[in-house]
């Protein structure tokens, strides 16, 4: 069986003008997409700053609660207590950690969304 090269390339030429509107689109709302992720990753950098602040000051205070209830022989009000503490703790501990990592990659994404929805795309497609 033999095929035309012309019929093939007017075949080809016909499928890449009619995909070509749904790929402009396409790479449109991956582009928005993009900076909508940026804009995700700053709103969860500020949440942990937040975090940090709310852990910076309300440690302190839930440790003297706990310390008096544990003096005073109210040992459940102390165990919830030092639960509280401990997961500020851990919160405060894992702002710290990952927030230079989400604070750069949501301004990349910002500054550069263009490049974000070609490696989408590229990820796509292999």
């Amino acid at each position: 069986m033999s095929v035309d090269v012309n019929t093939v390339t007017g075949i080809l030429d016909e499928v890449s003008k009619r995909l070509s509107e749904p790929a402009k689109h396409t790479y449109s709302v991956l582009v928005k997409q993009a900076v909508a992720d940026g804009a995700g990753d700053l709103v969860l950098c500020s949440l942990c700053v937040a975090g940090i602040g709310f852990a910076l000051y309300f440690i302190p205070k839930l440790m003297k609660v706990c310390a008096d209830n544990d003096s005073k022989g109210n040992e459940g009000i102390a165990a919830s207590s030092a639960f509280v503490i401990l997961m500020l703790g851990i919160w405060a501990v894992y702002s710290v950690l990952f927030l230079p990592f989400d604070l750069i990659d949501g301004i990349k994404h910002i500054i550069n969304p263009e490049y974000y929805a070609i490696m989408d795309i590229m990820s796509k497609i292999k």
